[in-house]
């Protein structure tokens, strides 16, 4: 017995160690949370559960708050909640805090200048809040923060005596869209991780740090930057894998020192003021697959290194003054290639049959430049524009992906950015070359296509009859060419276009009408002597008026797929057949099945009565309704 009554003690004296009470949150701090619902309007009844209520007493279970297990204490507080309307908040008895999240919630801080938080913050989530003007003083008091996110807080201070934000400890970072302004200080600082630092869409000046590059996402696009690019080659940085340098006014030769940053997986340097050649050791980043130099004032060739970066899927140099022949090796080597910009340089030569490997292009942009020969007839190669799929999205999937494909391009036609749309573009674009010889047949075989643009060429012969397979054409322009014959009826079937412009050629004959093609006007069609009909003021033998070239829009596309041989005497052979046998087919039956068709008018019988009484049931109704 006295054996059994040490092991029953030795078990119960376990089992007190061994087992954790349940702890349910301070008192005090219940009732901090229960005054800052009191100061918010929650329309919507995201905060139910923050009730003084019996059974909701425990506030470590309500939405958005989490206990500490040791102690009971509230650590993290997160209101991210849309249609919250705040009015003021109150924290100063929340004295264990480590995790706010406040952001997207309109939240206005009023806090006195001098007001110290009785808590250390790890994680700052305040975007789209209303921080602002000035930095809120009692950020400064936060010496464990890793994590800050205040972008679009309304901030438009100034960075200078602002070294407390960067942290040897950071994690990340966020103060983009904001109006911050000044110079950021060089620091001599060591991060102890890698961070992300995202301080974009600011008024920053000046020269970029060299401790900046120490991180492994940076984005300090859309400032004021200024200073020469040297300032690259301070660092050696092989774990930076996101840069975004650009829409600054860096200026200066780019470089020759990427070999210290072969982490890289995007790199943006677009809308500055570069100039010379692109250094060879471009082609050390084995890794990139987001290149963008575009808008800027490079010269010379393409440095023949840039083959070595086989991972590419997005690569724009446009609006540069790049020169030479389109390397073979730009299709042959990138096979991933998603989006192709070399628009308004100075390539010449022809297009090589290589571009014609790159299976996944969705993109191709080689206007204004001075390309010559015939377009290559491998074109329906490009089997990632014969499916209207679009295989874009995020052309980078980063550990937080901020850094989408709209962010990276700027798509222009017309005049018009289409860039918020680029996902989901297929585009072809050689307009403003010198290419000759007839538009292939192959390319009607590219059915994904959204836009096609062989504008200001000197491109011959007939359009196709079958570019009606292109259904999937938003934009078609294949003005100030060459081309002869008529305007095929099949255009007529492209129902999703938007806009058409076939001006100055020598296109010839009848314009084909449509519910879509009449909706443009006559300068989709002017510059061809030879075209009449709807819209152009020039009447077609035997028509009146402009009005009855509308109103015989049937008769003229009838006579002109008669012409292009899709309408033929046996398409009118097959229509009537197939309507003698489908009439013959229901009522033959009904003349020779006696009980069908007794059940047959019997039913139509019925339907009659019920549709009878009811009429007079309602009209009934109503009349006792009115005389009462």
């Amino acid at each position: 017995m006295g054996g059994n009554s040490l092991q029953f003690l030795l078990t119960f004296v376990l089992f007190l160690f061994c087992t954790k009470p349940t702890l349910s949150c301070i008192e005090q701090e219940r009732q901090a949370l229960l005054k800052i619902k009191e100061d918010l309007i929650d329309d919507y009844g995201h905060l139910y559960s923050w009730s003084a209520e019996e059974g909701s007493k425990d506030c470590c279970k309500w939405r958005g708050v989490r206990c500490s297990n040791q102690t009971g204490h509230i650590i993290m507080l997160n209101l991210n909640f849309s249609n919250l309307e705040p009015l003021r908040a109150h924290f100063s008895e929340l004295t264990k805090l480590k995790y706010l999240d406040l952001s997207n919630t309109s939240l206005v801080f009023n806090f006195s200048s001098d007001w110290v938080p009785p808590f250390q913050l790890e994680k700052i989530a305040l975007w789209s809040c209303q921080l602002g003007p000035q930095f809120p003083k009692w950020l400064q008091t936060q010496k464990n923060c890793i994590w800050l996110d205040i972008s679009n807080s309304g901030i438009s201070d100034s960075l200078f005596n602002s070294y407390w934000i960067f942290s040897p400890r950071l994690i990340y970072m966020n103060m983009s869209h904001n109006q911050i302004s000044g110079h950021i200080p060089n620091l001599s600082l060591e991060f102890s991780s890698r961070p992300t630092i995202d301080l974009s869409s600011n008024k920053l000046e000046g020269e970029i740090p060299s401790f900046l590059f120490k991180v492994t996402h940076l984005d300090i696009s859309n400032n004021l930057f200024s200073e020469p690019a040297l300032f690259l080659c301070t660092t050696n940085n092989r774990n930076l894998s996101i840069l975004n340098l650009s829409n600054n006014q860096l200026l200066g030769e780019l470089p020759n020192c990427w070999m210290h940053f072969e982490g890289l997986k995007i790199l943006n340097l677009a809308n500055n003021r570069f100039h010379g050649k692109i250094p060879n050791s471009i082609g050390s980043l084995l890794g990139i697959e987001i290149l963008d130099l575009g808008n800027n004032s490079f010269t010379g060739e393409l440095p023949s290194s840039l083959k070595n970066c086989t991972k590419l899927k997005f690569v724009s140099l446009r609006d540069n003054k790049l020169s030479g022949k389109i390397p073979m090796w730009l299709g042959s080597s990138h096979p991933d290639l998603v989006v192709l910009f070399l628009r308004s340089n100075h390539f010449f030569g022809s297009i090589p049959s290589h571009i014609c490997h790159l299976t996944h292009l969705q993109l191709l942009d080689l206007a204004l430049n001075h390309i010559s020969g015939s377009i290559p007839k491998c074109i329906n190669n490009l089997t990632a524009l014969t499916s209207p799929i679009s295989t874009i999205g995020h052309l980078y999937k980063g550990p937080l992906d901020f850094f989408h494909c709209d962010d990276l391009a700027f798509w222009l036609w017309k005049g018009r950015d289409l860039s918020s749309n680029l996902g989901q573009i297929k585009s072809i674009d050689l307009s403003s070359n010198k290419l000759t010889g007839p538009i292939p047949r192959e390319i009607m075989e590219l059915v994904g296509l959204i836009s096609l643009n062989l504008s200001r060429n000197l491109l011959t012969r007939r359009i196709t009859t079958e570019i009606g397979a292109l259904r999937s054409l938003e934009v078609l322009d294949l003005s100030e060419n060459q081309l002869s014959g008529g305007i095929p009826s099949s255009i007529a079937l492209i129902n999703s276009l938007n806009f058409l412009d076939l001006s100055n050629n020598n296109l010839s004959g009848i314009i084909p009408t449509g519910p879509q093609l009449n909706t443009f006007n006559a300068t989709a069609y002017e510059g061809n002597p030879n075209l009449c009909g709807f819209p152009l003021p020039k009447k077609c033998p035997g028509e009146t008026n402009q009005n009855t070239a509308v109103n015989r829009g049937d008769d003229h596309a009838g006579i002109q797929e008669t012409e292009d041989g899709f309408i033929t005497p046996g398409f009118y052979v097959s229509v009537a057949l197939g309507f003698v046998i489908g009439f013959l087919g229901v009522f033959g039956t009904l003349l020779l099945n006696r009980s069908w068709r007794f059940s047959h008018f019997n039913f139509l019988n019925n339907v009659k009565d019920k549709m009878n009484v009811t009429v007079v049931v309602n009209m009934a109704r109503l009349r006792r309704q009115h005389q009462t």
